[in-house]
Parts: C-alpha cells; structure tokens; sequence
C-alpha cells in the first residue's frame, strides 16, 4: 500500500494566462489590492508626520532668528555633531524592527519624542535665549530620546520573552513601521513619507506575490500601487501651488526668501507629479529583485540628465535658482519616464519564475518538483 505524498503540480497548459483586458471582476480585485496597500501604508504615513511635526517645530524657532546665515549655519552644524552616534544607534534599531515587522514601539516612542520637542525646544531656544545651538541641542535631545524608549522597549521585551518562554505577538502585516529619520525635510513631507511608504508597501505585495507564483496578482498590485502614487502626485502638485505665497511666511519674514519659495513651490509640484509615480516604481522594481534597474534609472536620470541641465540653466542661462530646480525637474521627468517604461514590459511570467529560482521554491514547469512520491507506510514504523 502506498500513500502519495505530493500531487502532480499543473502542467504549462493549465497555468493561467495574463488577461490584460480588465473585467469587472479585476476591477473588484484592483480596489481590494489597494485597501492592501494602503493598509500597509498608512501606519508608516501616520510615523512620518510625527517625525515631521518636530522639523517643523525647528524651523519655526530656527527661522525666526535673525544672526547671519553662515554663522548659523556653522553653529548650527557643530552642535549637531553629537546627532551623528545617535544616528549611529537608530539606524541598526530601525533595521531590527523592520525585519520583526514591529511598528506600535515606533509610533509610540515617535509620538512621544514629538510631544516633547516642542517644550524642549522653548526651554533652549526662549528660556535659556541659546538661539541656533539651541535648537540644535533640541534635536539632539529628541533623538537621544527615541534611542533611550527604543531600548527600554528592546530591553523589556527580550526580559518578557526569557522570562516566560513566549515571544511576542507580531502585529499585522498592516503595521510596517515608518522610515526614522533624524531630520526630515520640513518643506517637502509630501515628499518624504506619503511616496516612500506607498513603495514600501508595493514592494512587499509585489514580493508576496511574486514569491507566491501569483504573477497576475503581482501585476495588479504593481498597477494598483502606480496608480495611488499617480493619485498622490497630484494631490502633491496641488498642496505645493496652493500654499506657494504662505508656506515660507510661516518660518520667515525675509523677503527675498519668500519670493523665491514662491516662485519655486510650483517648480516643486511638478517634481512631486513625477516622483510619487518613480517612487512607487522603485518599489515595484525591489519587490521582484531588480533594484539594480532602478539604481540605473536613477543615477542616470538625475546625474546625466538633472546635473548637466541644471548647471547650464543656472549658470550659462543664468536662471539661477530656478535653473538648479528646473533641472530637477528634468531629471524627475526622464526618470519616471524610463521607470514605467522598464514596469511595462515587465513579463511577470517570467519574474514569477525567477523568484522561485532565487527562493529555492518549486516552479510549474519543473519536472523535478512535478513528480509524484510515493511511499510504502511500512518503511515510516521506526
């Protein structure tokens, strides 16, 4: 008597073939693979602006002073320094935590360090009058802060987890935390967090299900996610021209910085329009092993595209600032165009296999894995 233990897996004829024509039932499909990545995107979006309320705090108190620039800048430099081993620390925190896919310990210690920003803040910069090195010293605190909650929670869970012999329950995939970033650009979050975190999110769908041998499931999740980074780009142009002539009265009252700001917010928008999309692009491109491509992409669109056209702007057509964003722009233009282009002919077939090569996992048409084992129970009685 004998048992078969593994099936015959399907044959090529019976492999799904791509529909790129789409029904209504892909379209159901489409609208729940976006709920998927927004889920995924979300905690980390909500991370982010924690994080970006305390640059915004800076800027507010750093703007407001009035010393000159380079000397600022200068002072402002030194007494960061000691930010650099904290970095040191949050870095390796960061990395240990994405890979636990733990986020509440970051939300939390996030939340908290941006409460307590704003005080420290006033007591350096208007209590003890310290101006720049102040609000320097504020955001060395902070971080030293974060570091000092992310321990306490390492520390004690490593303690629960000796102590009582169980791990602890990791939370839902929806729940991949936000990047940590010391000093996240204050004018630009939209930037920063909302793009990033929807890549991130694709790139662990599209790896899912490449890894699965989904490849039409991983095209859809592919499409879903460029079309929310599209979605997002826009809404990012929009935000960038509606608040061109306020944004920078809000950290300054210098004219000349106020005009310019002005004059380049919309420069800023079209980037935005550009780079949400190319964004989410390079996490389509991670999610199916290929960041190599999106390396290319990017070194050859922004250094042998945005640099020449940049510098020949500002300096031989002597646009100055504006010329160095428009070249910006150029380089966002010519690298989204050659991401979607690569997305597009991307033969997810093929992806589908190739991840199965690169995780050692069976493929459908792998006559090794296909056969069937059989067994007699007699020879299983130890």
């Amino acid at each position: 008597m004998s048992v078969p233990l593994l099936h015959k897996a399907k044959s090529n004829d019976e492999t799904p073939i791509l529909n790129p024509r789409p029904t209504i039932h892909q379209l159901a499909l489409s609208i729940i693979e976006a709920r998927s990545i927004l889920n995924l995107a979300f905690p980390m979006v909500l991370t982010g602006l924690l994080l970006y309320t305390r640059s915004m705090i800076s800027m507010f108190f750093l703007g407001r002073l009035d010393p000159a620039i380079a000397e600022a800048a200068q002072s402002f430099i030194l007494f960061s320094i000691p930010d650099l081993l904290l970095q040191s620390f949050l870095h390796p925190l960061r990395i240990y935590f994405r890979t636990q896919s733990i986020v509440l310990p970051l939300s939390a210690t996030a939340a908290a360090t941006a409460a307590l920003h704003f005080p420290i803040n006033y007591f350096l910069v208007s209590y003890l009058r310290l101006g720049i090195p102040g609000v320097a010293l504020a955001s060395v605190f902070t971080n030293l802060n974060l570091v000092l909650l992310l321990v306490l929670y390492l520390y004690f869970s490593v303690v629960v987890v000796r102590d009582h012999g169980s791990t602890m329950r990791p939370p839902p995939p929806s729940t991949i935390h936000g990047r940590l970033h010391g000093h996240p650009h204050s004018n630009n979050f939209l930037d920063l967090y909302f793009p990033s975190s929807i890549s991130a999110s694709v790139s662990t769908r599209v790896g899912n299900e490449l890894g699965a041998n989904q490849p039409e499931r991983a095209r859809r999740a592919a499409l879903v996610g460029l079309a929310c980074g599209t979605l997002l780009g826009i809404i990012a142009f929009s935000f960038s021209f509606s608040v061109r002539n306020v944004w920078a009265k809000i950290f300054t009252v210098d004219a000349e910085i106020v005009s310019l700001t002005a004059a380049v917010l919309p420069i800023l928008g079209l980037c935005e329009l550009g780079n949400c999309p190319q964004t989410t692009g390079c996490g389509v491109l991670r999610g199916s092993a290929r960041p190599r491509a999106g390396a290319n992409i990017n070194l050859g669109s922004f250094y042998g595209v945005g640099m020449p056209v940049a510098l020949g702007l500002a300096f031989w057509a002597e646009l100055h600032f504006r010329g160095l964003w428009l070249g910006l722009l150029a380089a966002q233009t010519s690298c989204v165009v050659l991401m979607l282009t690569v997305i597009a002919r991307t033969d997810w077939k093929r992806q589908a296999d190739r991840a199965q090569n690169l995780t050692g996992g069976p493929r459908a048409n792998d006559e090794e894995f296909c056969k069937p084992i059989s067994i007699k129970i007699e020879q299983c009685e130890l």
